[in-house]
């Protein structure tokens, strides 16, 4: 293993090379869309845009509707330290700093809505479809191994529709996800959506038993700001919905 050095801002995370000083990952805070303490173990996961080829950039820079479907890959990093507790919290708190600003620049002021107050709503709620919790089902998993090859594969079988629930008391409280055209672009970690089995890089293709399929970006955003209580979502990842509505072919290898 390598020693490194952590850095934590309300921007973004760095890890450098602790003899080299050699940038190692730089992801903004933004990006993160996971982070966890396991024991000793920091599991953190980035979401990060894969780079196109030169042509579709720039029939994409012709094409603003194309942003949407830019692909991204999640980035899992793993770290061992006995202060694996403390960096998760240090990370969660950045969150927490970071969307009070967010909330500032829009015009809210966050003390209309006290931490203790959401902390409070948060302990009253379980987490909901939980990856961890489906990941660690043996049932749900199975093993394989490639022919000619020392790499074993843990299969995990995961349902292609996501049912999410948010529970949202009234309006003062955030959502705590941005989406656009459809699909869940980032998440606030912690947060009622976190918490009601919100993903990111996810397509929403129904709120309330009613279909979003067709349903233009702002009204998504619309029925989303307005709605309360128990808002129930069904979710799948927006590379599978693509290839479902025929906006693209499978690669076959």
């Amino acid at each position: 293993m390598t020693e490194v050095d952590l850095f934590i801002s309300t921007q973004r995370i760095k890890v450098l090379n602790a003899d080299s000083q050699e940038t190692m990952m730089d992801h903004p805070l933004r990006t993160i869309s996971y982070i966890a303490d396991i024991g000793n173990i920091v599991v953190l996961m980035a979401r990060r845009r894969m780079p196109r080829p030169d042509t579709q950039e720039n029939e994409e820079a012709s094409d603003p509707g194309q942003e949407s479907r830019r692909q991204y890959k999640m980035i899992c990093h793993v770290f061992e330290s006995e202060d694996a507790q403390l960096i998760a919290q240090s990370i969660g708190q950045a969150f927490s700093v970071a969307y009070q600003e967010f909330l500032r620049a829009n015009g809210i002021n966050p003390e209309d809505l006290s931490q203790k107050e959401y902390s409070d709503l948060l302990n009253t709620q379980d987490m909901y479809n939980d990856d961890l919790i489906h990941f660690s089902k043996s049932e749900n998993c199975k093993d394989g191994l490639k022919n000619q090859s020392r790499i074993k594969l843990n299969i995990v079988r995961c349902p292609p529709v996501t049912t999410v629930l948010i529970r949202r008391p009234d309006l003062r409280y955030q959502l705590g996800f941005s989406v656009q055209n459809g699909i869940i672009c980032s998440l606030m970690r912690g947060g009622i959506a976190e918490r009601g089995g919100v993903r990111v890089g996810h397509r929403i293709i129904e709120i309330n038993s009613q279909s979003v399929v067709a349903t233009p970006h702002e009204k998504i955003v619309h029925i989303l700001s307005n709605a309360v209580g128990e808002i129930h979502m069904k979710t799948m990842p927006a590379a599978m919905y693509r290839l479902l509505t025929a906006q693209e072919q499978p690669i076959y290898i």
